[in-house]
């Protein structure tokens, strides 16, 4: 009786688009996940896959993983829960 839970998928890294933008691997994290929860119109709901696999996927430290997680907390679009993957809670920024 295992429930089916929605998994928001993970997109590849792509290369700093200009100058302006930081060229830190948590920041290059956190835009793929923006882009994908707001591609995703039924992105609110789902779970983020696990630390460990979005940190293997992005071949990044945990550490890094979780600055990219906490500042998709603090603009809103994730709620993290200890012992749970994180979950998206709104498809666009509540704190700019």
């Amino acid at each position: 009786m295992s429930a089916s839970v929605d998994v928001l998928s993970l997109p590849e890294v792509e290369a700093a688009a200009s100058a302006d933008t930081p060229n830190l691997l948590y920041w290059t994290i956190y835009q793929g996940l923006v882009r994908s929860i707001e591609a995703d119109t039924a992105a609110v709901g789902k779970d983020l896959p696990i630390e460990r696999l979005i940190s293997a996927h992005y071949s990044a430290s945990r550490f890094t993983v979780r600055q990219a997680l906490d500042l998709l907390e603090k603009r809103g679009y994730i709620r993290k829960q200890r012992a749970k993957p994180a979950r998206v809670i709104s498809r666009s920024p509540v704190v700019p």
